[in-house]
């Protein structure tokens, strides 16, 4: 009889485990798609405020909402510039010739593999 409740509260708390874990990721989905409509609706009142203050006139206002909504859903309402100016960063870290510096500054050892000319990462403090 011991061994059986044992069993069954082992098995109830796994289970409230994994109802705390889908019920966390339920909302963090519905909060990430809140926030990305908040975002939306703030990127088009501002698109919809440049079009009242330089009185742009009706068939090219419906142009810019268009371009302006047509571009959010092309890029999810990611900014492209950003993610170029990160691309671009990573980029030029890769292919400087001063990437001991950077493993040094970072705690790290580099070398060469022999194989495909990868760099092995090792932190220094490893044997």
């Amino acid at each position: 009889m011991g061994k059986h409740k044992i069993l069954i509260t082992r098995f109830l708390f796994l289970l409230a485990l994994f109802y705390a874990a889908i019920f966390g990721n339920v909302a963090a989905i519905i909060a990430r798609l809140y926030s990305t409509t908040s975002r939306y609706h703030a990127q088009m009142q501002k698109v919809r405020e440049f079009i009242r203050f330089h009185q742009i006139p009706s068939p090219l206002r419906q142009r810019v909402e268009d371009y302006a909504h047509h571009v959010w859903s092309y890029t999810n309402g990611i900014d492209m510039e950003q993610v170029s100016k990160i691309k671009n960063m990573i980029f030029i870290l890769t292919k400087s010739n001063d990437i001991g510096s950077i493993s040094l500054q970072y705690g790290l050892s580099h070398q060469k593999s022999r194989f495909n000319g990868e760099i092995k990462r090792r932190s220094k403090f490893q044997p």
